[in-house]
């Protein structure tokens, strides 16, 4: 049987191991607010990011007040982050991507604009799946998404630097549906 002196001591001296492992898993979290509807309430934008092992697990979540528009969460090689993406950025650390990510601060980060749609920056594949998810017919889509009027167009990276996800905010249905990839 261990004595109390003991087990207290071996408390002591883990501590800070287990505090530093919390901490390693504890997510960077960026959040930012605006308006994408145009009700006067703005929409939350989260990006979180967590180290896990060789991996960094992110994800990216857009809510409005009742109900979530996006979310989006994917894994990354520590080298294609650290080694590549943030490397490319000025050798900066995780914590500044973070900041950084929704507020310009970064090169690679999210990309927010208000902007009509083309045709040619529409991928097919990801119209049909969206409109079979919302049960629309990908006509009725396609015309949401290629009218005269502005809408809330956001880019941002995922998997690698080069895996480029385009989202845009789709009035009729309320949702964020991704409209193509590549660079921007």
């Amino acid at each position: 049987m261990i004595s109390r002196r003991a087990f207290l001591a071996a408390c002591v001296l883990l501590a800070p191991a287990a505090a530093r492992a919390a901490a390693a898993e504890k997510p960077l979290t960026a959040v930012w607010r605006t308006d994408i509807d145009g009700d006067r309430r703005p929409e939350t934008f989260t990006y979180t990011l967590a180290e896990r092992g060789n991996r960094y697990v992110a994800s990216v979540t857009i809510r409005s007040d009742k109900a979530v528009l996006w979310s989006h969460r994917w894994e990354m090689a520590a080298s294609d982050f650290t080694g590549d993406l943030l490397r490319e950025e000025g050798d900066i650390t995780p914590e500044q991507w973070v900041q950084g990510y929704f507020h310009g601060g970064t090169q690679y980060g999210a990309r927010l604009e208000r902007r009509p749609l083309r045709a040619d920056e529409i991928n097919p594949t990801f119209v049909d799946q969206a409109a079979q998810r919302y049960k629309l017919s990908t006509a009725s889509l396609e015309k949401a998404l290629l009218g005269k009027r502005p809408l809330a167009v956001l880019h941002y990276r995922a998997t690698w630097r080069e895996d480029v996800w385009r989202i845009v905010y789709v009035p009729e249905i309320r949702r964020f549906i991704r409209y193509g990839s590549g660079p921007y």
